[in-house]
């Protein structure tokens, strides 16, 4: 069934059925298992061998994600200080880039080289930069153990167990992990969908602009780097782990802290459909 090969596809039937369904019981426990398989099975694939790639390119594509992305979605939760939601985005910001970037750069026709090497070295800045940006922001709400140990679970220990799979997995399997991941949280929140209709809508708006609209106008202003190199450029604009955020939200502060994540991966959806059709 070719459809379950489609990431977009498959996260748009766990949105509606945790819609559907809503809260399931040991619904994040569930969700956090399933992150960790599916994000052993997707980096499994990639060689952490480092060796004979463009410092500087790679050098860019960290900084957009790392300082552009992670600082667009900071400003964005300003507003959003005195609510849970802003815990919520401050892990957004920590976070690495999505998996998913090295499949679409290819998709996309993308610098394939360079996305993979800034992936990599993003996943190993991640393990500290992560816990170091959510402590500094959030050193009231969270102790600095359960950080690490999150952080540990949830990027350190997926990393380690991906070098001992042995067999490239398909697209199928791993995204059936990835709806376990997010139906789950969908459930668990959807009362809030369907009451605070005014929040979501300002969220919403937001999470389009730091997605698409920080995508689109990185891909415009590297183009002066070559076509390739601002494609790779533009999903490092546009992209976090939304799954990975969603898991370390909702353990570390609740579940609607995992709220903004839910509503960025709907939108990263859309850009994945804009690269995919070639639009901009």
């Amino acid at each position: 069934m070719k459809f379950l090969s489609s990431f977009t596809f498959v996260v748009g039937i766990a949105v509606v059925s945790g819609f559907i369904v809503g809260k399931v019981p040991y619904g994040n426990e569930i969700a956090t298992v399933a992150l960790i398989i599916a994000m052993t099975l997707s980096i499994s694939n990639i060689s952490f061998k480092l060796s004979d790639f463009d410092k500087k390119k790679v050098g860019i594509a960290l900084a957009i994600n790392y300082i552009f992305l992670t600082g667009v979605i900071l400003a964005f939760s300003i507003p959003f200080r005195h609510t849970i939601f802003f815990s919520g985005m401050v892990a957004m910001a920590a976070a690495p880039p999505a998996v998913a970037v090295l499949p679409l750069t290819r998709i996309a026709g993308g610098n394939e080289r360079l996305s993979l090497f800034a992936l990599v070295l993003s996943y190993i800045a991640a393990i500290f930069i992560m816990p170091f940006l959510i402590y500094i922001f959030l050193a009231k709400l969270v102790s600095i153990f359960d950080l690490l140990k999150s952080v540990a679970l949830l990027i350190l220990l997926p990393m380690l167990l991906s070098r001992f799979v042995k067999k490239d997995v398909s697209n199928e399997v791993i995204n059936a992990f990835f709806f376990f991941v997010i139906f789950p949280i969908i459930g668990a929140n959807r009362n809030l969908f369907l009451t605070d209709a005014k929040i979501l809508a300002i969220l919403s708006i937001l999470m389009a602009l730091r997605t698409i609209g920080s995508g689109a106008l990185v891909k415009k202003v590297m183009k002066k780097f070559g076509e390739r190199d601002a494609i790779s450029y533009s999903m490092f604009a546009a992209f976090k782990n939304e799954g990975l955020v969603m898991i370390l939200s909702a353990s570390l502060f609740g579940g609607e802290a995992a709220i903004p994540a839910i509503l960025a991966t709907l939108f990263e959806l859309g850009w994945v459909a804009i690269v995919e059709a070639g639009v901009l």
